[in-house]
């Protein structure tokens, strides 16, 4: 993440994806207050660096109850797909560029060494976190994640999907990750991966809500079944995913840098009042950072500021 002068402040348009733009590959301030979020980083090129194996598996999970344990990020629902990720979060501690630095990093180094790669593991563009600020995009979102391989059509069921995924565990569970041989022996030898209710329903037990949201994920795992059938399509199947070459990608050419998904709202008006809000925060801030290179005295940055509030310590609006 960068926030810095050289930064390109865009117009706000009609989608948030245009207003989260880069230009010439420099990225945005991105805003950091506390929130749920879904997470998603793509490797480069969408290459199969994380098809699902034994290996790549465990070395995931391990550096998300890594990047977990060091910033109190509270997980609510994951799931990695050949080549990309999602997870769903809370980030109570504004801690989520932290959590991401870690998870990425980590496994980016491991799986490169796993697998016999070298350079450039994940796209050149920042992870997307759109927060979620209604409880239906809270469990909307959830859904969504457990049944990312559906919507690939790669498998029929959540449950079929043998890779990294939450679909079988229960909140409080805890799973017990080992060290995976590619880390050093300085580094934990277990550690924890927690799933977390998410905060919402609170008329439903932990255990009601667990099986509202997968009873939703099957939902719409039959929704896009019919619809498959109904276009002559068949799913791919985990013995043919497991086969694939690391090699293969999801598409023929790269995506330009800055192409970001639309965050989950509900509709054009969401869209443009998220695209107002994102701008105003940027303007705000640049010119925050514009009085404190020339005064660095009895300058208050706005409420959401991450990269110069951690480095510098500069003082941040209250939320």
């Amino acid at each position: 993440m960068h926030e810095g002068s050289a930064n390109v402040l865009v117009e706000p348009h009609a989608t948030v994806a245009h207003a989260w733009s880069t230009k010439r590959g420099v990225t945005l301030p991105r805003r950091v207050v506390p929130g749920a979020f879904m997470v998603q980083r793509r490797v480069v090129h969408r290459y199969f660096y994380l098809r699902p194996s034994p290996e790549t598996d465990e070395i995931f999970r391990y550096c998300l109850a890594r990047a977990l344990l060091r910033t109190g990020v509270l997980l609510h629902e994951f799931l990695v797909m050949s080549n990309h990720y999602h997870v769903v979060l809370s980030d109570p501690e504004c801690a989520l560029p932290k959590f991401e630095q870690i998870l990425n990093s980590f496994s980016a180094r491991a799986i490169n060494r796993c697998l016999g790669l070298t350079g450039t593991f994940w796209e050149r563009e920042s992870f997307t976190a759109p927060e979620l600020e209604t409880d239906e995009e809270l469990v909307d979102r959830c859904v969504y994640a457990l049944t990312n391989p559906c919507s690939a059509n790669l498998v029929e069921r959540p449950e079929d999907w043998t890779g990294v995924t939450s679909w079988a565990l229960e909140y409080g569970e805890t799973l017990v990750v080992h060290r995976p041989d590619f880390f050093s022996d300085r580094m934990p030898a277990t550690l924890e991966l927690r799933l977390v209710r998410p905060p919402v329903m609170r008329d439903l037990d932990d255990g009601q809500l667990r099986q509202e949201i997968r009873r939703r994920a099957r939902d719409r795992a039959l929704a896009l079944a019919t619809e498959r059938r109904a276009s002559g399509k068949t799913v791919l199947g985990m013995r043919r995913v497991v086969r694939q070459s690391i090699q293969d990608s999801s598409q023929r050419r790269p995506a330009p840098a800055g192409a970001h998904p639309t965050p989950p709202t509900r509709s054009a008006w969401s869209l443009r009042a998220v695209a107002q809000r994102s701008y105003d925060w940027v303007r705000q801030y640049r010119a925050a950072l514009a009085a404190w290179i020339k005064n660095r005295d009895a300058v208050v940055f706005p409420c959401g500021t991450y990269l110069m509030r951690v480095r510098y310590g500069v003082a941040c609006a209250s939320p």
